[in-house]
């Protein structure tokens, strides 16, 4: 004869099949809301191992630079990007300016034209924006706030683009538009 108080701990064997199924599927809801409370709560959290997602700012093209003389190697308009400030930072200003140094022969421009060195039309259309051009105070308390621009660099002469500077001689009937040799025009477009 089997002891009483062992058959209460057993009393989950007289269970039918839908008893089962029912406990089964109550079981799996608490399971899933709990989960998707817990994520909730972490995403939320300005934990540093959890950060937040970084801004995401579009490419814009200097439309009318082609008239100021001021182009990329490959003749395509230059960009930048532009995220506008808020509140008491709406005034102020931070500029990046991106670097890429110079191409100073015929065959640097002409390869360097086929890259986002040298080229809108291989700049990504869209660039996050972290660090010191965040829109998070916890990740950027000084400058969170303002108007912050990536000007992105594709001339080859370090912003100094001028085509009335061209080596004619060298270029004539070719197709290395845009190698250039001093001035400032992208500079003053920006």
């Amino acid at each position: 004869m089997a002891n009483p108080k062992f058959r209460r701990l057993i009393w989950w064997r007289k269970w039918a099949k839908r008893d089962w199924a029912i406990a089964v599927a109550g079981f799996a809801i608490f399971i899933v809301s709990f989960s998707l409370i817990s994520n909730s709560r972490i995403k939320r959290s300005n934990h540093p191992l959890n950060p937040s997602t970084p801004l995401s700012v579009p490419l814009t093209l200097l439309r009318d630079s082609k008239n100021r003389g001021a182009f990329c190697l490959d003749g395509s308009l230059p960009g930048y990007h532009l995220s506008k400030g808020f509140g008491s930072g709406s005034n102020n200003w931070v500029l990046h300016v991106e670097g890429g140094g110079w191409c100073d022969t015929i065959e640097s421009c002409s390869s360097r034209r086929r890259t986002a060195l040298g080229s809108s039309r291989y700049m990504d259309g869209q660039v996050s924006f972290s660090g010191i051009l965040s829109h998070e105070s916890s990740e950027n308390p000084d400058f969170f706030n303002w108007n912050k621009v990536k000007i992105r660099y594709c001339d080859g002469g370090s912003f100094a683009g001028h085509p009335e500077k061209w080596n004619k001689t060298i270029l004539q009937g070719s197709d290395y538009l845009g190698c250039t040799y001093g001035g400032t025009s992208v500079n003053w477009t920006v």
